[in-house]
């Protein structure tokens, strides 16, 4: 659970505010209970790391992420540079494959993104990180997670980019 809030970029102190408590009213007290029992641990846990003066590796591989993406920024390579097979949606990375696809020899492949998905489809995958207002949650109770496009939205939107920019490729 803390690799993956650390990969998510949630700060896990941030679990007994809103919006994670309205999100599990109904289980408010055991949700606190734990989460206060979780962030105990986790304190513990950072210390240690602190003392030996390492990071977890969820947050390395957020800094190699971000480094990799101010590189080709900042620089872009004369080679093709290609992202294949990305199924992750985790922040760093949706910010890296961002910068990739706008090198001038870069390219991201996206395996199985379904284009001729009907957007009224599309649009009841949920808000998938992006809501429309900016009072509104980035995820919501309805947001249908197990579908198997849901992940691939939530990319895209962590990378800014709208599925009707995306071309298709050839196989």
């Amino acid at each position: 659970t803390m690799d993956r809030l650390l990969v998510e970029e949630i700060d896990p102190g941030g679990l007994l505010g809103e919006p994670f408590v309205g999100i599990v009213k109904e289980q408010a007290l055991h949700w606190e209970d734990t989460t206060r029992e979780f962030l105990a641990v986790q304190l513990l846990w950072k210390n240690e790391l602190a003392a030996a003066g390492e990071v977890d590796a969820p947050v390395r591989r957020n800094l190699l992420f971000d480094r990799a993406a101010k590189n080709w920024r900042d620089a872009p390579p004369v080679h093709a540079i290609v992202a294949a097979g990305v199924t992750s949606a985790s922040p760093a990375l949706a910010r890296l494959l961002r910068v990739i696809a706008g090198l001038p020899r870069g390219a991201v492949v996206l395996p199985d993104l379904d284009l001729a998905l009907d957007d009224e489809v599309w649009a009841s995958l949920g808000a998938a990180g992006k809501s429309d207002s900016p009072d509104a949650p980035p995820f919501a109770r309805g947001d249908a997670t197990s579908h198997p496009q849901y992940h691939l939205k939530l990319l895209l939107n962590r990378m800014g980019v709208a599925r009707g920019e995306v071309q298709p490729w050839h196989r």
